[in-house]
């Protein structure tokens, strides 16, 4: 259990890198587009990909701590039963 928890951790890392590189390739988009009429070309699809990989990779992190955005908006219409298979799940 301990390697998954360090793997898990050393991935935290990831997606910082990655939003960081997001930023520069769309910020050299916008410039290269807008002050020299000349995009970056690839970028839609290099930003499309270090998308998917920044979501799944920020995955494991957010759900081993269990700080993944919940909508409570109907919790008070469900039993008791169906929020503990919901907590469950």
């Amino acid at each position: 259990m301990t390697i998954i928890r360090t793997l898990i951790d050393r991935l935290k890392i990831v997606p910082a890198i990655l939003l960081l590189i997001l930023a520069g390739v769309t910020f050299a988009d916008v410039v290269g587009r807008n002050v020299f009429a000349k995009p970056m070309p690839g970028s839609f699809d290099i930003i499309s990909y270090m998308m998917a990989i920044l979501v799944f990779s920020a995955a494991p992190s957010i759900a081993r701590a269990r700080s993944h955005v919940a909508v409570d908006l109907l919790d008070k219409y469900y039993p008791d039963w169906a929020a503990r298979v919901r907590d469950t799940v």
